[in-house]
């Protein structure tokens, strides 16, 4: 009877131990999942593509697919042109947002066509990077009306005498 008990628990100790096995195979699949190789895009733009009248003051943002490493997020990664220079400027990321925030260092140029570009250095978390730069251009407002305002004619005439009363 003693050995028919150990038998017993011998097969019960062995399926046990296999179902462990088992369950250790499966859930070592599950943490293996395939990695991440898509790389990142930018989904949206502010000012979007072509804007014009953008206010000077504006700050540039890009918004992409994923959350990204905002490491590699930087002004050589991330640049506002004016058709002859790179404008100066900080550049953040939100990770919550998944948006990267070109602020210049000062107002731009009136009736400017400014064009933004993210390069290939920006990645993923994963380490993905986007796979070919991306660019987008805008132009500012132009320069408000400063000029005074100048009195052309009146009506009566300076000077006139005999005016009437009522006249318009």
């Amino acid at each position: 009877m003693k050995n028919q008990n150990k038998t017993k628990y011998q097969r019960l100790y062995t399926l046990l131990f296999l179902f462990f096995v088992c369950l250790m195979l499966v859930f070592d699949r599950i943490a293996q999942a395939a990695p991440d190789t898509t790389p990142p895009t930018v989904i949206s733009t502010s000012p979007v593509n072509g804007a014009t009248n953008v206010a000077i003051n504006s700050a540039i943002t890009a918004t992409f697919s994923e959350r990204m490493d905002a490491s590699t997020i930087t002004t050589g990664a991330f640049m506002v042109n004016d058709g002859v220079s790179n404008v100066g400027g900080a550049v953040s990321y939100n990770h919550g947002q998944k948006k990267a925030t070109f602020t210049p260092s000062g107002n731009l140029l009136y009736s400017t066509t400014y064009t933004a570009m993210i390069t290939t250095g920006v990645k993923d978390e994963a380490g993905n990077a986007m796979a070919s730069d991306y660019h987008w251009s805008f132009t500012t407002a132009s320069a408000p009306d400063t000029t005074p305002p100048t009195v052309v004619s009146t009506s009566p005439a300076n000077g006139a005498t005999d005016v009437a009363i009522n006249s318009a």
